[in-house]
């Protein structure tokens, strides 16, 4: 399992199976305490406790899709090592307001942006304006657009495709 933590930032965690873990535990935001035994070598998290999660009861097939590509785009692209404070508050604010599809999308491009991967150059005018918009405003800004139509969908969920693969 990978894990983002304030301190140790991206780490790989083994964990033992839970009877009380739910079949999709996605998207947790947790607060835990480390046991370490040298610097920076964590042996085990203790008083482990869900802060927030993705709530995917009553969702979209397509919105659940959605935010586990935010998920994928976090744990392909985000490097070990790497002090990334900005994931938490993407996240958190995933987890407090409704999502929808846009609200996803306008996320992923933003994660793409906080790496240095946005190219905001595009021959469409209001592509290369939405691109600019991610790349210069909060996540909160960010998640207050509303208006794309099927097509700028199908062209920003393009430009995130081509920075994974």
């Amino acid at each position: 399992m990978t894990v983002f933590t304030r301190e140790y930032w991206k780490i790989n965690i083994n964990y033992k199976n839970s009877k009380t873990q739910k079949s999709l535990d996605i998207g947790l935001i947790i607060d835990f305490e480390t046991n370490v035994k040298s610097e920076k070598k964590i042996v085990s998290l203790s008083n482990v406790h869900i802060k927030s999660q993705f709530n995917y009861e009553n969702k979209d097939y397509n919105i659940i899709l959605e935010y586990l590509n935010t998920i994928f785009i976090i744990q392909k692209l985000c490097p070990l090592n790497l002090e990334l404070t900005w994931i938490y508050e993407i996240i958190e604010s995933l987890h407090k307001i409704e999502l929808n599809e846009e609200k996803l999308i306008f996320s992923q491009l933003k994660i793409i942006s906080n790496l240095w991967l946005l190219n905001i150059e595009n021959n469409d005018l209001t592509i290369k304006k939405i691109l600019s918009f991610v790349q210069k405003n909060s996540i909160l800004d960010i998640l207050k657009l509303k208006w794309l139509n099927e097509d700028l969908k199908t062209t920003l969920k393009q430009i995130i495709k081509s920075k994974l693969f």
